[in-house]
C-alpha cells in the first residue's frame, strides 16, 4: 500500500511538472500579423508591440514599440529608440510622433527614462502613451516619429498595416478589452 502511494505521488508531480513546463512554453508566444506590426509574449506575459527593425538607410530611427506587464492596471510603455539603442541623446533634444500627417505627441528626452535594456528611452506617461496608440489604432496611412537634437535630426515612417490586430491578439492574451 504504502508502494503504491509512492508511485501515485511521484506520476502526479511529474504530470504536475510537465504541465507547468508546457504551461510555460505556450505562454511565449508571437503573433505575425502579415504586415509590419506583430506582437510577441514572453512565458511570464509581458507582451510587447513593435515593427521589423528599420534598416540603417530608411532613417535608422526605429518606431517606437509598446510593452505591457500582464498585471492589474498594468500601465504601457512607449519605448523610442535610438538608432542603435545604446547611444545618449541630448537632454535638449525632442522626439514629435505623426499619424497620418497629424502630430500626435511632442515629448522632450528630458522627460524620458533611458533604459538600454530596452534599447531607447522610455515612458509610462499614459497622457502621452495613450494618444499615440489610439491614434494609430484608427491611423490609415503612417506613423512617422522624429528627433530632433541640437547636433541630430532624425526621422523615421512605417505603415500601419498589421497594428489593429496585434493590438488585439495583445489585448486577448492578457485578458484586456480593446
Amino acid at each position: 500500500m504504502r508502494m503504491r502511494r509512492i508511485v501515485y505521488a511521484g506520476v502526479a508531480a511529474s504530470v504536475i511538472g510537465v504541465l507547468s513546463l508546457q504551461t510555460a512554453a505556450s505562454a511565449a508566444e508571437l503573433f505575425d500579423s502579415g504586415g509590419t506590426w506583430n506582437a510577441v509574449c514572453d512565458s511570464h506575459m509581458t507582451c510587447r508591440l513593435t515593427t521589423s527593425r528599420m534598416p540603417a538607410n530608411d532613417g535608422g530611427l526605429a518606431i517606437p514599440s509598446f510593452v505591457r506587464a500582464d498585471k492589474a492596471n498594468a500601465p504601457v510603455a512607449m519605448v523610442l529608440p535610438t538608432i542603435n539603442g545604446i547611444e545618449t541623446l541630448s537632454r535638449d533634444g525632442v522626439f514629435t510622433i505623426s499619424v497620418d500627417g497629424q502630430e500626435v505627441a511632442t515629448i522632450p528626452v528630458k522627460n524620458l527614462r533611458k533604459d538600454d535594456a530596452e534599447g531607447g528611452y522610455v515612458t509610462h506617461d499614459q497622457t502621452l502613451v495613450q494618444p499615440v496608440l489610439a491614434a494609430a489604432r484608427v491611423g490609415r496611412d503612417e506613423i512617422m516619429v522624429s528627433y530632433l537634437g541640437p547636433d541630430d535630426q532624425e526621422v523615421a515612417t512605417a505603415d500601419l498595416t498589421g497594428l489593429h490586430a496585434s493590438l488585439d491578439w495583445l489585448d486577448r492574451q492578457q485578458g484586456h478589452g480593446s
